[in-house]
C-alpha cells in the first residue's frame, strides 16, 4: 500500500472511530466510565429517583400513564416528529407537572446518520418540543441509548445534558412479562437512580404491560422511602447543612 493510501486510510478510521466510538455506551460497563461525561445516575443524598419514559408520545398512552403517575413526576424523552403530531398531549403532560426531555427526532439509529443529519434532526427535535412544552429540553437520550461523534458534540451545544440511564426493565421486548418489569425497576431503585421504561412502541402489548408494572413500581418505591422527581429537579444541587 503507498504512502497516500495508509494515510487515507488511517484518516478515514480516525473520522468513522470519531463519529461511532460513542455508540459503545450503550453497554454498562462503558456507560459507567463514561459518567464524567454523560448522565447516567446522580450522587445525591436525598431520597429521589427519576422514573423516565421513552419513544412516544403516543395520544391514546399517554393520558393513561399520565394518570397511573398521578402526583407522581417523571420525564418523557420523547420524539420530535411525534410532538409535532400530537401537541395536545404534550401540553396536557407538562399542565400535569412532567417534564419532556429529548428522544431525537425519530427512533432512527443514529449509527446510520451522517454528522449533518444527526445534527439537523436534533436540532428540529430540541426545537419542536420547546415549542410544544414551552420550554426548551434540558436532557437529550438517543434512541436505543446509541450515539454517534456528532450527536455526542451537538447535544451539550444545543443546551441538552447527554442522559443514558443506570436501571432499565428490557420492558419493549415481548419475552418481557409485568412481574419482570416490576423486579427489574425496584432492583435498581436507590437515591440517584434514573430509572427507564418505555411508554411506546416496543413489541405488541409492551407498553401496557409497563402501564400495569406502574402501581406496584410506585408502591415499591414508597416502601423504600424513596420519592420520584423529574429529572431535572434529581440534578439540583444539594443544598449544604445550614451550621448552627
Amino acid at each position: 500500500m503507498r504512502t497516500r493510501d495508509r494515510v487515507a486510510l488511517t484518516a478515514g478510521l480516525g473520522v468513522a472511530a470519531g463519529q461511532f466510538a460513542p455508540a459503545a455506551t450503550f453497554f454498562a460497563p462503558v456507560r459507567r466510565m463514561a459518567e464524567p461525561w454523560v448522565l447516567c445516575r446522580v450522587d445525591t443524598g436525598r431520597a429521589e429517583v427519576a422514573l423516565t419514559f421513552d419513544d412516544g408520545p403516543d395520544p391514546d398512552l399517554a393520558p393513561e400513564f399520565v394518570a397511573v403517575l398521578g402526583p407522581h413526576p417523571a420525564t418523557f424523552f420523547w420524539q420530535g416528529s411525534r410532538v409535532r403530531r400530537h401537541r395536545q398531549t404534550v401540553a396536557g403532560t407538562v399542565a400535569q407537572g412532567h417534564e419532556i426531555a429529548c428522544h431525537g427526532d425519530d427512533h432512527r439509529t443514529l449509527a446510520r446518520l451522517g454528522p449533518h443529519m444527526t445534527i439537523t434532526a436534533l436540532a428540529r427535535a430540541r426545537d419542536s418540543i420547546a415549542e410544544a412544552a414551552g420550554r426548551a429540553p434540558a436532557f437529550y437520550r438517543p434512541a436505543y441509548g446509541v450515539w454517534n461523534g456528532a450527536a455526542w458534540a451537538a447535544a451539550p451545544r444545543l443546551g441538552m445534558r447527554r442522559t443514558l440511564w443506570s436501571k432499565w426493565a428490557w420492558d419493549w421486548l415481548a419475552t418481557t412479562t409485568t412481574p419482570q418489569i416490576i423486579e427489574r425497576i425496584l432492583a435498581g431503585a436507590r437515591p440517584g437512580a434514573i430509572l427507564l421504561l418505555h411508554d411506546a412502541d416496543g413489541a405488541p402489548g409492551a407498553p401496557q404491560r409497563t402501564l400495569a408494572a406502574l402501581p406496584d413500581i410506585l408502591d415499591g418505591l414508597h416502601q423504600r422511602g424513596l420519592r420520584p422527581v423529574t429529572l431535572s429537579r434529581l440534578v439540583r444541587p444539594s443544598r449544604a447543612p445550614v451550621a448552627v
